[in-house]
């Protein structure tokens, strides 16, 4: 007798009596489920369990056996019953990706405590530091193999893994499950490529479109920076717009490509240079050098210098502050009004002082040596003694930290020794700067109205000076013709 499937029937009573119930057994096609039903049954006839059990045996049916549901069959066998179920198999699901960054381009502005909500804020930069978890593949849930009705294991479905992102500067683990950030910088996330760049891009104007925006790295503005909006970089800025009424700090340069109306309101700070094609209204601070066409009524600090380039470059009205040098072709406004321009720096109270502060510098660094090699002769003395009173003994838990400690001190002092005597070879080389390269240089014509600062000696411009260097000399400042070793390319 052979057990019959796919949804056929076996009859385990061919060839016996046809008055005589007949039971017949299916199994559905994949083989999770039997089913049992019975011939030539009369009305009130009861089937003997035994033989409902021993007709799924004779069919294969060997497990999921129901037998509550038997039961049921045989006190009424007129439709066909369930009387086997298997077991399924748990298939396995699909892994995921686990992003530990915001994937969606879109930001939303921030909601202050007053309800109010601040659209500057967009957070819009997303900034990741070296060795960040960026995203990593969590796995589905193991699988679980099932049992047809025939006792045989039915193997589960291995899930799918998803690829990870790829992309600029990123590391991945040995089993390429974790992506990492391989460089500081921000995050750039599209279509399933993921770069971590040291260049943030504004693809258009700073303004309610993208907010303010911070980054460790360099700032690249495509457009404009408008009014009351901030940028700030560890690294450098560079606007190919213009910079209105806004803020721009950068730990590097800062380069604008049109001009900086800073309608009284922002300013820029740089711990490098400052480039723009004009100012206007603007705070200028500067680490190192100012370079423009036009300065007009700005407040201007550069820690090295402030040139003026092209055909007609000017400074008109406000304050030029400059460590080591204003250069200009014109100076001031033919209507006289008040343009300051001061050079202070602590190079020039150097060469004011005749090399007094750095001579004093070098005593100071010279009394620290000797304080350290005293220290050092101490420790010395400290060690040997503990050696000579240990002799062969070996040394105590205590006795090894002091020896550990009075090392570590040794070794200090001598480092301290390194840095000093290295800053006083610093300071021996440098060139003390000539008091003429503290100057203000004028191309074609200071106007009146002009005032001159170098150091604590002022100058007010009573005349027009035509092609002039201003500079000190003694505890006045006087003039002289520009030279060319005195014009800027």
């Amino acid at each position: 007798m052979s057990t019959l499937n796919n949804g056929q029937f076996s009859n385990p009573n061919a060839g016996t009596d046809s008055s005589k119930p007949q039971l017949f057994v299916r199994i559905s096609e994949n083989r999770q489920e039997a089913f049992v039903w019975a011939k030539n049954v009369t009305l009130g006839q009861q089937i003997q369990e035994e033989d409902v059990k021993r007709a799924l045996e004779e069919n294969g049916v060997v497990f999921g056996i129901l037998p509550d549901a038997i039961k049921t069959f045989c006190a009424n066998p007129t439709r066909e019953t369930l009387c086997a179920h298997g077991i399924p198999a748990q298939n396995e699901g699909n892994g995921e990706i686990e992003y530990f960054f915001r994937t969606d381009e879109c930001s939303t502005p921030k909601q202050l405590e007053d309800g109010t909500v601040d659209y500057s804020s967009l957070d819009m930069v997303q900034s990741v530091k070296k060795g960040d978890l960026l995203c990593r593949i969590v796995p589905p849930e193991p699988g679980k193999d099932g049992t047809d009705v025939t006792g045989k294991t039915v193997p589960y479905k291995k899930g799918h893994l998803p690829s990870l992102p790829s992309g600029r500067n990123l590391t991945f683990n040995e089993e390429r499950t974790e992506v990492r950030a391989a460089i500081d910088g921000c995050i750039e996330y599209r279509k399933g490529i993921l770069n971590i760049n040291d260049t943030f891009y504004v693809r258009g104007n700073v303004d309610s479109s993208s907010g303010n925006i911070s980054f460790g790295g360099t700032v690249v503005v495509q457009g404009d920076v408008t009014a009351g909006y901030t940028v700030k970089a560890g690294g450098d800025i560079k606007v190919y717009g213009m910079v209105i009424g806004a803020t721009l700090e950068a730990g590097g340069s800062i380069t604008v490509s049109k001009g900086v109306n800073g309608m009284l309101g922002g300013y820029l700070k740089a711990g490098g240079n400052v480039v723009a094609r004009y100012f206007q209204s603007a705070k200028v601070i500067s680490g190192c050098d100012v370079y423009a066409d036009t300065l007009m009524n700005c407040d201007v600090d550069a820690g090295g210098r402030i040139i003026m380039r092209g055909p007609n470059s000017s400074i008109m009205g406000g304050k030029c502050q400059a460590g080591h040098r204003i250069y200009a072709k014109m100076i001031g406004t033919t209507s006289y009004a008040l343009t300051e321009l001061i050079i202070t720096s602590p190079d020039l109270k150097d060469s004011l002082s005749g090399n007094f502060s750095r001579a004093n510098e070098i005593a100071e660094l010279k009394q620290k040596i000797m304080a350290e090699n005293l220290v050092q002769q101490d420790c010395a003395r400290q060690l040997k003694l503990i050696s000579s009173t240990l002799g062969s003994r070996e040394p105590s838990a205590r006795t090894q930290n002091l020896i550990k400690s009075i090392t570590n001190r040794q070794k200090e002092s001598e480092n301290d020794v390194y840095r000093y005597s290295k800053r006083i070879e610093e300071l021996e080389n440098a060139p003390i700067v000539p008091l003429s390269e503290f100057n203000v240089a004028v191309l074609r014509t200071a106007y009146p109205g002009t005032k001159i600062t170098i150091g604590t000696v002022s100058m007010m411009l009573n005349n027009k000076y035509d092609h002039m260097k201003f500079y000190l000399k003694g505890d006045q400042i006087v003039t002289g013709p520009i030279l060319p070793s005195d014009e800027e390319n």
